[in-house]
């Protein structure tokens, strides 16, 4: 081996690794926070030190080669290994972590559990920059959005499809909703159900057995803030996760389920992802943050898995 011959850096294992992927070279400088001149100047520059082409250039874009394909488990471990070495260094001296993650997440992850953990994270990191899409679970939702490569990590109360990293964070109650002023005690075979028509209010009918209930009739919605709407209006009650219900509105109120019932809640991302030193920052705040509301929630009472059962980290 040539002595004087170097390895490839951190952020060329990084740039690599995004560029294996992306769907596009502009996607990729975006991930890590470059320009596309730069992430073209510093590709040409691993393709001289490896003597292979990484990128086919032509006149509709770049696209991946397959040295770079046959690459990517090889960096993967590497990207893995040097951020392992970096968490056992002292403070000051590591880079400071830089570049862009997409987060996805269904509606009440992204307006509720997220936004004290990635506020947090945006003061503490300045140069990294976050964005967030709310994605419905529909059609494979959260974990379709991350497997394709529309988002880097994802919250999800679906299980997450096997080919992502994922770990569970816990669990989300399921309750009754009703309008606060309607004058008549709670009986739900007086009642129409206003149904959430998502992928997690699939156990609805289950539920509603469990608890013996019985609704006059069913009106279906296609969101949990248009199924409170129409509870608002005393139009019935619904049934949703308790994270859908908040903030709760003034004229409704929340009844626990006589047979209680819960959804799991997973985070999930690609390797590419999951094992860059922002990746790894962002898991485990939001492990340490989501985990511990969601655990606080389940000890006050046992609960009964209807949805996707937590299966122990991939």
């Amino acid at each position: 081996m040539n002595m004087n011959q170097r390895v490839l850096t951190a952020q060329e294992i990084d740039l690599l690794l995004a560029l294996g992927s992306a769907a596009s070279l502009t996607e990729a400088a975006e991930r890590l926070g470059l320009t596309q001149s730069a992430v073209s100047r510093a590709v040409a520059r691993v393709e001289t030190l490896l003597n292979t082409e990484l990128l086919f250039r032509g006149k509709f874009g770049c696209k991946p080669t397959c040295d770079l394909f046959r690459l990517q488990p090889k960096l993967r471990r590497a990207r893995k290994a040097l951020d392992a070495l970096s968490f056992t260094r002292g403070p000051g001296t590591t880079e400071e972590p830089r570049g862009k993650v997409r987060i996805a997440g269904f509606r009440s992850a992204i307006s509720v559990l997220l936004p004290a953990t990635i506020a947090a994270l945006i003061s503490k990191y300045p140069r990294v920059q976050f964005s967030l899409q709310t994605v419905r679970e529909v059609a494979g939702g959260v974990g379709s959005a991350v497997l394709e490569g529309r988002a880097d990590i994802g919250v999800t109360s679906l299980r997450p499809p096997r080919q992502l990293r994922s770990v569970p964070l816990g669990g989300d109650y399921y309750v009754a909703v009703r309008c606060k002023h309607t004058r008549h005690r709670f009986i739900p075979r007086r009642e129409c159900l206003v149904l959430w028509k998502e992928r997690c209010s699939e156990c609805v009918p289950e539920i509603l057995k469990a608890n013996g209930w019985s609704p006059l009739e069913t009106i279906s919605v296609d969101s949990d803030l248009a199924a409170m709407a129409m509870v608002e209006q005393d139009a019935g009650f619904a049934i949703l996760p308790n994270l859908a219900t908040e903030p709760l509105p003034a004229g409704l109120e929340r009844l626990p389920l006589l047979v209680p019932f819960r959804r799991d809640i997973w985070l999930c991302g690609r390797s590419d992802a999951w094992n860059t030193t922002v990746g790894a920052i962002l898991r485990r705040e939001i492990v340490k943050d989501v985990s511990a509301r969601l655990h606080a929630e389940i000890k006050s009472g046992p609960a009964r898995d209807v949805c996707p059962r937590t299966e122990r980290a991939q």
